[in-house]
């Protein structure tokens, strides 16, 4: 009986040295995305498992039975399968899933003092290392953009560490605002609501965060892309030129919603 898991590939070898220097020899793995191929039920196979493709292939080497395998996966054929068993959450035909599938877990259990630096290295840190690089290059009325979630100012499931790594990065962008302010540019970020894209199909139970954010949001569903996009070209364009170091929510309103309303309907 197979446990619920991932397919990879070794893509080579490197090493790594710990704190004495030594040399420890480390095996490369490409893990994921894996792609949900076929989904067995008990009606129909007896038994409950989730068959996974990994790795693209080429569509000149794949049968006529195996290319309508993938089409009703929605997907390209993929070189591997593997069928897994035990997923505990719902997943249908055609969803992605990738090694943050496995990132749930407690925050106290699973935060680590190296993971806590990393998140803050690469969500905060990186924003005012750009600022600090393009500056020279900026010219009067540039403005500077970046993305944070609700996580910043609420807790959420599975998000852990990361809450912390976007409330360091609103707060960087008002810091950076006031720093850059003199030279008349302008830093703002974007508090988008969750969008249903290929890496965001791999975090687990994403399809049930689109629910209950459609459910409490005001205007009953969740934003796309388009609507992101058109927030953050008006940030960055001389319609919004008085704005900076404002946090802009882009969610259909889910963040003002403590409940939904028609919950007491």
């Amino acid at each position: 009986k197979t446990m619920s898991g991932l397919i990879g590939k070794k893509i080579g070898m490197t090493s790594l040295f710990d704190d004495k220097g030594k040399n420890i020899p480390c095996t490369v793995l490409e893990v994921g995305p894996c792609v949900v191929t076929q989904v067995r039920t008990k009606a129909v196979d007896g038994y409950e498992a989730l068959q996974l493709g990994f790795d693209d292939k080429a569509e000149k080497r794949v049968g006529k039975a195996s290319e309508g395998h993938f089409k009703k996966a929605n997907t390209s054929p993929k070189k591997k399968l593997v069928e897994f068993q035990n997923f505990e959450e719902e997943l249908n035909l055609g969803d992605t899933i990738t090694v943050e599938h496995f990132a749930e877990g407690d925050f106290v259990d699973v935060t680590t003092r190296e993971g806590f630096r990393v998140a803050h290295d690469i969500s905060s840190y990186s924003f005012t290392a750009l600022a600090k690089a393009a500056k020279p290059m900026l010219n009067d009325g540039s403005a500077l953009l970046t993305l944070s979630y609700l996580g910043a100012v609420q807790t959420l499931p599975n998000y852990n560490v990361m809450g912390l790594a976007k409330a360091s990065l609103e707060a960087n962008t008002r810091f950076l605002a006031a720093s850059l302010g003199k030279n008349n540019i302008r830093v703002n970020a974007i508090s988008a609501g969750p969008i249903k894209t290929l890496a965001a199909s791999g975090v687990k139970n994403f399809r049930k965060m689109l629910t209950q954010h459609s459910a409490r949001a005001p205007l009953g569903r969740t934003v796309t892309t388009e609507e992101v996009g058109n927030v953050a070209a008006f940030l960055c364009s001389d319609y919004a030129s008085g704005v900076t170091g404002e946090i802009t929510y882009v969610d259909a309103g889910f963040n003002t919603a403590a409940m939904p309303l028609v919950d007491l309907e």
